[in-house]
């Protein structure tokens, strides 16, 4: 998945020891009991359909297990492709992994991402909002770190020094920028995946209405 931005909100100004407190559900390496992941249909199903990774005799070792409902065998050939941590007597996956993880680390930004502030951090009032329909000049102004390291650069990687639809959709992205996800006060995490990027941050925008001004935002680089 890579390297994505994560807005993490407290309610008091920021420490490390906070937003590690904030970010702590959602390790990857956070220690969890054993729980069922996938139930004994899903299993069949996962080894069906990735069998080929085995050989002939394997695949028909596979298929006859399956047929008998041969628990010994299905697990030995679900640890063997590695599709599962272990499976029970039933059948069902088993995993001590953590569901909700998110992260495997991450850092806190300076300069709070594409909001241009001196401290990683921003209260929720001081958040700004992006008005495309503003002349070009006010936005340069407003923005001027935005303008400088992305909107000129699209310009300049063109011949054509007028904006086209393609610079204008690309410029409309950074300009609407929002993180990837949104770690709320009382431990929701919020994130776009599967939504567009117009969708998704009308969504943030809310999000930020719904959080008293005096709050603050810290951006986070997590690494999945």
């Amino acid at each position: 998945m890579g390297h994505l931005e994560v807005a993490v909100i407290t309610e008091k100004k920021p420490t490390l020891k906070m937003i590690a407190e904030c970010m702590e559900p959602f390790d990857q390496d956070l220690e969890v009991d054993p729980y069922i992941c996938a139930e004994y249909p899903e299993v069949k199903k996962r080894l069906r359909k990735y069998s080929d990774l085995l050989s002939e005799q394997g695949k028909r070792e596979l298929f006859e297990a399956l047929d008998k409902d041969d628990i010994g065998t299905i697990r030995y050939y679900s640890l063997k492709m590695e599709l599962y941590e272990d499976i029970d007597k039933e059948g069902n996956a088993i995993s001590a992994n953590n569901p909700d993880a998110k992260w495997d680390y991450y850092i806190i930004k300076e300069g709070c991402g594409l909001y241009e502030q001196p401290n990683n951090y921003i209260q929720i009032k001081d958040v700004p909002r992006i008005d495309l329909a503003a002349p070009e000049e006010k936005l340069r102004k407003q923005f001027p770190l935005i303008w400088r390291r992305w909107v000129q650069h699209v310009l300049d990687c063109s011949s054509n020094p007028n904006w086209s639809p393609e610079k204008r959709t690309f410029a409309e992205f950074l300009f609407t920028w929002t993180p990837w996800a949104v770690l709320k006060p009382d431990g929701e995490w919020i994130e776009q995946e599967g939504k567009f990027n117009t969708q998704w941050n009308d969504e943030y925008n809310k999000i930020l209405d719904s959080i008293p001004g005096d709050y603050y935002l810290t951006c986070v680089n997590i690494h999945m």
